[in-house]
């Protein structure tokens, strides 16, 4: 496996049955109003990807600071640092009946005998001549399909392999390891500390596996072999191990799982790696996997555990965040605000950004910066945690009746509910220092050098750095009802729902489309623009470096947007829509999987057919690619309306 080594910072063990997504990066957000019983979706480069039924799980397999799993259906999901795609599931994968991950991509065998591969481009080019695959195998950099006649396909940065046929394939981080019909293993690549010269005397083997520079054979007689590097003790089987059934390398540390389910772990624990939680024990284990520096399994009850570190959320896979009021994303990290007022983070936690403080009140507000989080308690007062070098977590102490809180790239807001707006942390550029003469403050934004405000007459006020003209609103501003701030650029929105940018137009960000009207919610990443219309749909404009204006299939409504540096996330309405890719059927073409068993015209998804849907219907009338096309033949008209009339009043 290809890794490069974080910080060091130990998480605890985490179990989840049932988890919605998330995660990323943003540098400023309005504030949000609460919507009942939203949940999250988020795409582009997030820290956390979404996991939206993490149950009945039969395999896992982790890379470098994230996990893949498969559930029992043949659906698989993913979670964890998401940087090139490496837990974006292709949409509508489904019949997979074995995954295997390194640090930048993935690979799934699929029931046809096809595979399909995501992550890093370089690896997932998958030849045409991979079919009839029996099995695979993800390296670093490389990967392996294994096909009935026992022959080999490689793509990436293969070393050729030796004679075949085999059965069985496996990978480590530059070499790789193959079982002949015989039971003997080959093994190729590199061999800088022996991790390719097998003992001589290894006998038959059923499976392999390898991991930075280690590798493992499980034997017939359920008995564990390793050799190559062994600085942190990985290759030290533990004494009188036996009756094993499935092994796992992870970067330098190995595991084993025993047909009694019991899961057995050495080698480095720095991280506590190889620390197994007494739970694990207690349930019982069908599937191991181990990463850089975390290890996970699937429960006999079809639960996931992980253990180690949680580098950019490599073991968290969140607890159920639904019902959802707000949302705020950071540099790598997300917040997410239930409706009971409990605030979770998930992402990268490089700063402490996702250690909520045990003591935090019930929230009213969250916002997050590049690496720092706010949460404005419901008492009024403000908490901030994480990176703090230029004091933007050091709140106030005078702080208090709070009604709004912001943020920007290394810098706080609050708006006290006398309309005054007190800002703290990096201030270089004056990004940190309101007008002296600021009045009536309704909401605050931050990009990396300036900040904006908002004003009970819907005036927008800018301040701070204003290289780009972005701290300066135009003239004829329209009065606003909502206000955002990306790194170098700004946006408004009118009260008659029209967006407004200024500032650096760095990809296109500050051009707003000529026929967008109708905007209920702004949102501004680094260098891309994205809002929310009244018929819930998503538009947005600007970079798409990291595929941050790809909205996934499925997201066809949402109540709130929000946006950060390379990736946007939007809260979706109660029992929001189940995007293709769950069973991968959508019959009657309304965007949603058949299994959501939603009814045909439920435009707004609020599970009845009646003069919402209707609106939305003759509002999106003729539009391509409107949001009322029920029959799938590019346009709403009358042959839609005729498919909702049919339904109206169902739910």
């Amino acid at each position: 496996m290809s890794f490069t080594n974080p910080p060091v910072r130990m998480r605890s063990c985490h179990r989840v049955a049932v988890a919605p997504l998330l995660a990323g990066s943003l540098l400023a957000l309005p504030l949000v109003s609460s919507a009942h019983g939203q949940t999250v979706a988020g795409w582009g480069n997030v820290g956390f990807s979404q996991v939206d039924d993490a149950t009945d799980l039969v395999a896992v397999s982790a890379g470098s600071y994230h996990t893949v799993f498969l559930r029992a259906n043949g659906l698989p999901g993913a979670f964890g640092y998401n940087n090139i795609g490496q837990c974006d599931i292709p949409p509508g994968l489904t019949g997979v009946v074995k995954i295997s991950t390194q640090t930048g991509h993935s690979v799934a065998l699929l029931t046809d005998g096809t595979v399909r591969c995501w992550g890093a481009t370089s690896q997932c080019n998958v030849p045409e001549t991979a079919v009839n695959v029996i099995d695979v195998a993800a390296g670093g950099g490389f990967s392996w399909a294994l096909r009935a006649d026992g022959s080999l396909v490689g793509w990436g940065s293969v070393f050729a392999p030796p004679a075949g046929p085999f059965t069985k394939i496996g990978a480590g981080h530059i070499h790789s390891l193959a079982i002949r019909t015989d039971g003997t293993i080959a093994c190729w690549g590199s061999n800088s500390s022996g991790q390719s010269t097998p003992p001589a005397d290894l006998g038959t083997v059923i499976e392999v596996d390898g991991g930075e520079a280690h590798s493992m054979a499980l034997r017939t007689d359920g008995t564990v072999r390793c050799w190559g590097y062994n600085y942190s003790g990985q290759s030290n089987v533990p004494a009188g191990l036996s009756n094993v059934t499935a092994i796992a390398a992870g970067f330098d540390h190995s595991l084993a799982l025993d047909a009694d389910g019991v899961v057995h772990c050495w080698g480095s624990d720095l991280y506590d790696q190889s620390t197994v939680p007494a739970e694990v024990a207690k349930v019982g284990a069908i599937a191991i996997a181990g990463g850089l520096r975390h290890s996970c399994a699937a429960l006999e009850d079809g639960s996931f555990i992980a253990w180690g570190s949680d580098i950019d959320g490599s073991t968290v896979c969140p607890e159920p965040l639904a019902p959802v009021a707000a949302i705020a994303a950071g540099g790598e990290h997300t917040l997410v605000l239930r409706e009971d007022g409990f605030v979770s983070a998930i992402g990268s936690n490089s700063n402490n950004q996702c250690d909520v403080p045990a003591n935090l009140l019930p929230a009213a507000a969250v916002a997050a910066g590049l690496n720092h989080s706010i949460a404005l308690q419901s008492n009024g007062t403000v908490r901030c945690w994480g990176y703090n070098l230029y004091g933007q977590c050091n709140v106030p102490s005078t702080l208090t009746a709070v009604n709004a809180v912001g943020a920007g790239y290394n810098t706080s807001y609050a708006v006290r509910t006398d309309g005054t707006l007190v800002a703290w942390g990096h201030d270089n550029l004056g990004q940190g220092t309101p007008p002296a003469d600021l009045t009536d403050a309704r909401a605050a934004a931050g990009g990396i050098h300036h900040g904006l405000v908002l004003r009970g007459d819907g005036s927008v006020r800018g301040f701070g750095g204003n290289t780009y003209g972005q701290a300066s609103p135009p003239a004829n501003l329209p009065p606003a009802q909502a206000i955002a701030a990306g790194w170098n650029h700004s946006v408004a929105l009118s009260v008659d729902g029209l967006v407004t940018c200024w500032g650096a137009n760095n990809s296109g960000c500050t051009v707003v489309p000529g026929d967008l009207e109708g905007v209920t919610s702004i949102a501004a990443g680094e260098a891309h623009t994205v809002v929310r219309t009244a018929s819930g749909r998503i538009v947005s404009w600007g970079s798409n470096l990291s595929g941050q204006r790809n909205v996934p299939v499925g997201v066809i409504v949402s109540t709130f947007v929000a946006a950060c540096a390379h990736h946007t996330v939007v809260m979706l309405p109660p029992d929001g829509p189940c995007p293709i890719g769950k069973n991968g059927i959508d019959s009657d073409a309304d965007g949603l999987e058949d299994g959501c068993q939603r009814a045909r015209g439920d435009l707004n998804l609020d599970r009845r057919i009646d003069a919402a849907d209707l609106g939305l219907m003759l509002a999106s009338w003729g539009l391509p690619d409107p949001i009322g096309d029920l029959d799938g033949d590019g346009e709403a008209g009358a042959s839609d309306l005729s498919l909702l009339l049919a339904n109206w009043g169902q739910y």
